[in-house]
């Protein structure tokens, strides 16, 4: 299983492989010499997200999340099972509140943590508003 550092490294290769086809096909669609002109309102009423919400972009974000999504799942898991049976001297000047669980979550690592990480792909990354997961029946990430 990956750190949530591997993750977010390959999250951040993957949209750098994606990135200029996107721009390609931004300023194709919209009829832009460069990704800084205004866009026609039919073109920002349909993409209000800009490339940001093209479906190979949310595809990606949705495979990270997800990872991430099980690799907290299991740091839970983990963190509820009980710690194995030592003698008392063993114990002697340790913390009885055991580890610290990792967790993180999803948004800071794939969103908001861009802008440190990776600030050219900051733009691509902060036009998704909205989290493209939802919960099946059984309250898990889907």
């Amino acid at each position: 299983m990956r750190t949530f550092e591997e993750i977010q490294q390959a999250y951040i290769d993957e949209l750098r492989l994606l990135q200029p086809e996107l721009i390609e096909w931004w300023k194709n669609l919209a009829g832009l010499s460069k990704l800084s002109d205004p866009v026609p309102a039919e073109i920002a009423n349909r993409w209000p997200t800009g490339y940001s919400g093209h479906p190979r972009v949310l595809s990606v974000f949705r495979k990270y999340y997800l990872e991430i999504d099980d690799v907290n799942q299991d740091a839970l898991e983990a963190a509820q099972k009980p710690p194995p049976e030592k003698h008392p001297e063993e114990l002697w000047g340790t913390n009885d509140n055991g580890d610290p669980i990792g967790y993180r979550r999803p948004l800071d690592l794939l969103i908001l943590d861009i802008k440190t990480a990776a600030p050219d792909l900051h733009k691509l990354v902060a036009g998704i508003v909205y989290i493209p997961i939802g919960l099946n029946q059984f309250e898990e990430a889907v």
